[in-house]
């Protein structure tokens, strides 16, 4: 019937938002990348591990990941937006953003050699992503340590 079909979707719509709201609290409470990276389900930590495996690598593409999910490049889409709120292009990215943050942290090299650890070709490109990510540049980053 209606009804049943509305309150159907009406569930649904609310399970997809309860899901993104958990998940985007247990990231932003996590201190630490890798803290985060447990707070997620098994199959949001599948797709991360298979990005972190694949860091380095500027050329690890949307397909790829697609690839070794062995999903559709859709399906991947639809299922990681269900459940994260982020486009996959977006969720690669701010692992890849994540990641920088965590090395900067942690002095592991300068800010080129970080932007190519984590897959970046270009380092004015990780400047301008970090920059609108975090809200200041990696130098600026750095300095504040």
């Amino acid at each position: 019937s209606p009804e049943e079909l509305k309150l159907t979707v009406l569930n649904l719509y609310t399970t997809i938002q309860r899901n993104r709201e958990a998940y985007k609290e247990s990231i932003q409470s996590a201190k630490t990348f890798d803290e985060r990276i447990k707070s997620t389900n098994s199959y949001v930590n599948k797709v991360i591990g298979c990005v972190i495996k694949n860091i380095d690598d500027a050329d690890y593409s949307v397909d790829a990941l697609a690839d070794d999910m062995a999903i559709s490049r859709s399906q991947l889409h639809r299922k990681l937006t269900a459940l994260t709120g982020f486009s996959t292009t977006n969720f690669v990215r701010t692992i890849r953003l994540e990641k920088a943050k965590d090395l900067l942290q942690n002095n592991d090299g300068n800010v080129s050699e970080i932007a190519f650890k984590c897959g970046f070709s270009s380092q004015s490109y990780f400047t301008k992503l970090f920059t609108e990510h975090f809200g200041k540049s990696p130098v600026q980053f750095l300095n504040n340590q």
